[in-house]
């Protein structure tokens, strides 16, 4: 297992178990190959024949827990956690596993807001509970990501979750030496040094993201490093954007040599793109490493740090208002945040719709995005559209995990039961084969509340138009900001939220309309939303008036919007 070889790992835990069915350690050792291979349904097997021949086993209840929270098992994972909690209350892992969880497919409205509420008086009864032992930060996973998917205001309670481990946990609140006798690098006669931090700088949405900002940098005014988070998994994408950077650097595992080491390179300015989808980043990210920090849409929600100075967005996709849901200073640029955006690869792969498991008849309403985003507002929507066509199909993926499908399916049977029959669930695939079926859709529908971003994108590979709805927050407003950008008239962008289905509807069943439509998508995405310079541009003009500004000891104005006309 330790030298990377998982199947073999496997034949020996099982031969062992053979040997020994009651081993317990063995039951253990082999869950936790299946957890790192993200097989969770055989590892929550493995961790429970663990418990099973061993009761306080803690290491398995706490691997059991964790796996059934991945799975959605949510209120059965605390059973395990409050379980391990109880044995041992003075271990801040497992208190955070007890009083901290969200689930994955909630079943309602209701739900979400009990779970909300749920989780703030969890934070604060962690407040109150006695000192924690020393707990290896490392063990520590984060518990937010699902709240920017349920249509509120996450900032007083991300910034109630900081306060807690501010308190805490001493070891998170770190300085870099050189921020105390920092000057410009204007005054030093250099370069800004400015750092992309992630796990996910590789073939991956947030790689694709930020590829262009990393290779596009002025390398007369910019020295560019990309630093990986200790977990990020190299590949030859991450390795090409390690070879466009400046410099790359490679993590170490533990959080304060992490510090140490993107302390060393003295930076001016560090970005990450997506605080909230890795802990290891969260965590890091309470440090001051660089005069100038700013986080933007990689996970558009706010981290509720206050060591992070800027949330990067668009003037296009924040509504008025938009500052009081984040922590850090809002600033807003003439370009989509999504910045400069490598057009796709079409599909290389014709594959009929019957080679792809396809419907080959009716209008196909594709809506290939993560089963948690699918809001419970948003099943409302997909119901009318069913009854609106009954000859069209629903397209979904099936979920990460099958029990993601269930508890979606599970959710429908007591709300919208037509949907069970409407939707069409398609397999995971190859990119190959997603991008071939995705030239078989004929409409796309945008989430509710929390859009898309990379697939909008792919979409616009094939103009295939997709129908949105801006909401209330930034996460929801990205497609109707990327047409209001493409400058493209009579998009399909619902005014309310009661105008949505029937705008899909007649998109559907209006075969001209849509190749009209499909038609300018192609021509204004390649003219105004790929590999857009202008962005680049901008982002240039933020991190020079951010480090100026640093350098007289302030923030960027309130209301910042980038001037272009200043370069």
């Amino acid at each position: 297992k330790d030298i990377g070889q998982p199947d073999e790992a496997v034949q020996c835990y099982r031969q062992a178990i053979q040997l020994k069915p009651d081993y317990a350690d063995a039951h253990y050792n082999l869950g936790n190959v299946f957890k790192e291979q993200k097989q969770f349904d055989q590892a929550v097997a493995c961790y429970r024949q663990a418990v099973k021949f061993r009761p306080e086993f803690e290491e398995a209840l706490t691997n059991l827990s964790s796996a059934l929270r991945t799975l959605g098992d949510t209120e059965t994972a605390l059973l395990y956690a409050n379980r391990v909690f109880e044995k041992d209350p003075h271990s801040l892992q497992y208190a955070i596993q007890a009083h901290l969880a969200l689930p994955v497919i909630p079943t309602n409205v209701e739900a979400i807001m009990e779970w909300r509420k749920r989780f703030i008086k969890g934070i604060a009864t962690l407040s109150n509970l006695p000192p924690f032992s020393t707990t290896s930060l490392e063990h520590l996973s984060g518990t937010s990501f699902y709240l920017a998917y349920h249509n509120s205001s996450d900032r007083p309670i991300m910034e109630a979750l900081r306060h807690f481990y501010r308190t805490r946990v001493p070891d998170l609140t770190f300085t870099a030496p050189h921020i105390t006798d920092w000057r410009t690098p204007r005054s030093r006669e250099q370069r800004i040094k400015m750092g992309f931090l992630s796990e996910f700088l590789r073939d991956h949405t947030i790689g694709k993201h930020y590829k262009g900002f990393i290779a596009h940098l002025d390398r007369n005014r910019f020295e560019v490093v990309v630093i990986h988070a200790s977990k990020t998994k190299q590949d030859d994408f991450s390795r090409e954007l390690d070879s466009l950077a400046d410099k790359a650097i490679a993590l170490p595992a533990k959080l304060k040599d992490q510090q140490q080491v993107v302390a060393a390179e003295r930076l001016d300015a560090l970005f990450y793109p997506d605080i909230g989808m890795s802990s290891a980043t969260y965590f890091l990210a309470y440090a001051r490493l660089a005069p100038v920090q700013a986080t933007s849409w990689g996970h558009p929600d706010t981290s509720g740090l206050d060591t992070m100075d800027y949330y990067v967005a668009a003037t296009s996709n924040e509504a008025e208002g938009a500052q009081d849901n984040y922590t850090e200073r809002l600033v807003r640029l003439n370009r989509l945040p999504c910045f400069y955006y490598q057009t796709p690869v079409a599909a290389t792969l014709q594959l009929t719709k019957a080679k792809l498991g396809l419907p080959e008849s009716g209008t196909l309403y594709g809506c290939p995005q993560a089963l948690f985003k699918i809001h419970p507002d948003f099943d409302a929507v997909l119901a009318e559209i069913a009854a609106g066509d009954p000859t069209g199909h629903l397209m979904l993926p099936e979920g990460t995990y099958p029990e993601w499908t269930t508890l979606l399916k599970a959710r429908w049977e007591k709300t919208y039961p037509v949907l069970l029959e409407r939707v069409v669930f398609m397999p995971r695939m190859s990119w190959e084969k997603f991008m071939a079926m995705m030239s078989h859709m004929d409409v796309l529908l945008d989430p509710l509340h929390f859009g898309s971003g990379n697939t909008f994108y792919d979409a616009m590979v094939q103009g295939t138009p997709v129908v949105t709805w801006p909401g209330t927050f930034g996460r929801g407003r990205n497609v109707a900001a990327a047409y209001q950008q493409m400058g493209v008239a009579g998009a399909p962008v619902a005014h309310s939220l009661e105008e949505y289905a029937p705008l899909a509807l007649a998109l559907g069943r209006d075969v001209s309309r849509r190749e009209s439509l499909r038609k300018v998508l192609l021509d204004a995405s390649t003219q105004h939303l790929f590999q857009d310079m202008r962005a680049v541009r901008e982002f240039e003009i933020f991190l020079e008036g951010a480090v100026t500004a640093a350098g007289e000891g302030k923030l960027l104005p309130a209301g910042w919007i980038c001037d272009s006309n200043s370069k």
